[in-house]
């Protein structure tokens, strides 16, 4: 387990995203979700490649999004999102990408 946390710890730090994910999500009381439409059906073939393109886009290792992924949705492979969950990655990503920008344009400046 430490060694899984010092992981997630130095992805956060790496990519100074720890106000986008947590590692101690575990922690956190469980939410009674409401069901949603859509919610739990399997994601969808172009939401899979949306989640590698941005992926890919951000130089992010496979290993780290899918522990981000299993952290955040509790799923081991992407093809086990529902596309809710496959949507609110996405966003995560696109987040996450977004303030990696930002914060690369405010090193050069």
């Amino acid at each position: 387990m430490a060694k899984k946390r010092a992981l997630i710890d130095a992805v956060l730090s790496a990519t100074r995203s720890s106000g986008i994910f947590t590692q101690d999500i575990e922690d956190f009381p469980q939410a009674k979700t409401k069901a949603i439409k859509g919610g739990g059906e399997q994601a969808t073939k172009a939401q899979l490649q949306k989640i590698f393109r941005i992926v890919n886009e951000m130089d992010m290792p496979t290993d780290v999004a899918k522990e981000l992924m299993k952290m955040t949705f509790g799923v081991e492979r992407s093809t086990q999102l529902t596309k809710k969950q496959a949507s609110d990655f996405i966003q995560d990503l696109l987040m996450l990408k977004e303030v990696r920008t930002m914060d690369e344009h405010n090193h050069i400046d």
